[in-house]
This record gives structure tokens, sequence and C-alpha cells, in this order.
């Protein structure tokens, strides 16, 4: 008997012991389910707040002088490009850098240059020299490479990567498109024998090689939009691969989106993928047009109507549904980026998210110059005489 009670007497402790640690992981669990809840919301909060201008929460849409930032330019010879967050400014043979907050970070002499065409993708800075034949790529304010060309230069552009792709004119032939590694090493030598180069553009991982040709016989064009897979080049077979032909077509832009080539013709994207060797057609519209922009696969355009209104549309080249914006009148520069609409006016610029909200509006007491889009879409700087201009989105 005794045995017996001293035996319920320890199960009922163990019972007791099982139901605290039951309650204990209930209370755990909600605890868990309380800081994860929370977690979410400060998460939700911090990207809403670090990109509040996307979703439209912004309580003063309107940009003040007080909300600018001036700064005095030794020059009244300016050319300004988006670098690195902040704005590059090509002067008389010298860049120089100012950061989101005008501060002057540094200045560099560019040796024998004084005039010269600026191309800039992510950290690089390519300055062509077209009289003397030489690209220079720096990097910040370091020189990384130079490219001397023996022949004429006619264009050249660079990527995110430093690869630099020159159209040059070698003796005996059209044209010739050479392509160089971020070291000013070349890499690939191309001849284009038939017909003049449009626009041409390299994918970020260099492999391949997008570009317009020409052929003018007597007074039509037939334009051409090849493609070069550069790892074939070396193996002998034929890498020149044409994704879009047509009489007498203009090509307004051409541009990688990841594993997509993207063609813009006169009233239509072209979507060419890669891995599918597929190509799709997106209408931009029926109706007059200009001034477009694209992101990506996302693109703006004006438009207007048979009733004289003047309309902003955002669209999706995926999704067949388009946003309709009613705006005043046509604006003097139009940009697309990252998302942002930019309608800049004689003296005014208006900014929309891919919501079709206004979201910004900077009024200026002067007549406003082309700006220059920044800060990943989220500054903007406005050249007029010898000052910069320089506020946040």
């Amino acid at each position: 008997m005794r045995r017996a009670l001293e035996q319920k007497k320890k199960e009922n402790k163990n019972d007791k012991k099982s139901n605290k640690r039951k309650i204990k992981k209930i209370k755990i669990s909600k605890k868990a389910k309380i800081i994860g809840i929370f977690l979410v919301i400060v998460t939700i909060c911090i990207i809403l707040i670090s990109n509040y201008t996307y979703f439209g929460l912004v309580i003063n849409k309107n940009i003040s002088t007080k909300d600018t930032v001036k700064v005095d330019l030794s020059s009244s010879n300016n050319e300004t490009f988006a670098y690195n967050n902040g704005i590059l400014i090509y002067s008389n043979g010298n860049l120089t850098f100012y950061n989101k907050n005008g501060k002057l970070n540094w200045t560099v002499e560019v040796e024998d240059t004084i005039r010269a065409d600026i191309n800039i993708s992510g950290d690089y800075i390519q300055v062509i020299n077209k009289d003397k034949n030489i690209i220079y790529i720096y990097k910040n304010k370091y020189e990384v490479s130079r490219i001397k060309v023996k022949e004429d230069i006619l264009s050249a552009n660079i990527n995110s990567s430093g690869v630099t792709t020159v159209e040059y004119k070698p003796t005996g032939t059209k044209r010739a498109i050479g392509i160089y590694d971020n070291k000013g090493k070349q890499k690939y030598d191309i001849k284009i024998n038939n017909g003049l180069v449009g626009k041409y553009v390299l994918s970020e991982n260099a492999r391949y090689l997008a570009y317009v040709e020409i052929d003018i016989s007597g007074t039509s064009a037939y334009t051409m939009v090849n493609l070069i897979d550069l790892n074939k080049t070396d193996k002998g077979e034929d890498v020149h691969k044409t994704i879009f032909s047509q009489d007498n077509s203009l090509v307004y832009d051409l541009y990688f989106s990841g594993k997509k080539v993207i063609i813009r013709t006169d009233e239509k994207f072209l979507v060419y993928n890669l891995s599918s060797d597929k190509i799709d057609s997106v209408e931009i519209t029926s109706k007059a047009y200009e001034n477009v922009g694209s992101y990506d696969l996302k693109y703006a355009y004006i438009k207007f109507d048979e009733n004289a209104s003047y309309y902003l549309t955002l669209a999706n080249m995926l999704s067949n549904k388009n946003k309709n914006i009613q705006i005043k009148e046509v604006p003097k520069y139009f940009f697309y980026k990252s998302g942002l609409a930019y309608l800049c006016y004689s003296k005014s610029i208006e900014v929309y998210n891919n919501f079709g909200m206004k979201i910004k509006e900077y009024t200026s007491d002067t007549i406003i110059t082309r700006p220059v889009i920044f800060n990943d879409g989220k500054g903007v700087a406005l050249l007029v005489s010898n000052k910069l201009i320089m506020f946040d989105i």
C-alpha cells in the first residue's frame, strides 16, 4: 500500500512536470510566432521606406529650392553623366566627380584629351579620343587600361565588366567591330562587309554581340539585327545569325535583358529569347507616339490621340495591362529609368512611378537643360550655365 502511494505520487509529479513542459512549449511557440510576425512587419516597413517612391508613399510631392543642392562649376563648358550614385562632369579634358550631396570627391586630368566622347557602365568610365584613336578606361579616378586602335575609331561603348566594343573603319572593308577585355587586350575582330553598322551592344557576360546592319541600295534600305555567339568564333562556325530583318525599317533601340535581346522598331518591341531561339512581338501603340523609354522588360511612352489629348503610358512586355495617365503636353525630355518615368517640361519636372502615381514635382526659375537621372533613379541633376543643381526623388 505504501509503495503504491509513493508510486502514485511519483506519477503525479511526473505529470506535473510534463504539463509544465507543454505549457512552456506553448508559450515559446506563441513567443516565436509573435517575434516572426514582428520581423515580417519590420522587413515590410524597411522595404517600403527604402523604396517609398516606387509605392507612392510620398507626403510632400513638391520639391522646393531648399530641397536642392547647388554646386558652382569653374566652367560653363560641361557635360554631365550619372556615375556611382553621383554625378561625373567632363570639362576641358578633366573628369570631376561629385557625390549625391554635391561634395567634390576627385578630379583627374585625362592625358592628351581635349574633346572626347564619354561612356559609363558600372564602375567604368570610357574616354574616347577620336583624334588620336585612343580609348582610356578609368575606374573612379584611376586609369586601368588604354586601347590604341590602328584604324579610325567611329564609336565605342563599354559594359559593366569593363569590356570595350569598338566600331572602326579598317582599310579595304566598310566596317569592323573589335572587342577588348578590361585590361585593354583585343579578344575579337569582327569584319562587317555588307553594310553600315547602326547600334551595337555586348551582353553583360561578354558572350553575345548584337548589332544593327543597314544595307543601302539606291533609295531603299534593308535593316537587319545580327547576333554573334562569341564562343563559336574560334570554331570556324558561321557565327553571324540574323534575328530580325525588314525593308525600310528603323531600329531605335537594342539591348540585352538577361537571356533576351530587346529590339525596338517603329511601333513595336521584338523580344528574342536566346534559349528558345524564338521572337515575340509586342505592339507599342497604333496611335501617334514619341519619346519611348524602356527598362528591362518594362517600357513607357508618350502618345496623343485624335482629340489632341496627351497620355503617359506605362506597360510591360510580358503583359497586356497598360496604365494611361493624362498629361498636359508632350514633354521636352522624357526618361524611363528603374521603374520611374520622368517628364521634363520647359521649367518643370514630373516623376511618376509604375502605379501611375505622380510622386514628385519640381519647378525651376530658369529653362531646364537636359537633366541627368542618377543614383539608380533616385536623384536628378540639372546643368544650368555654370551651376549644377541636384535633388532627391
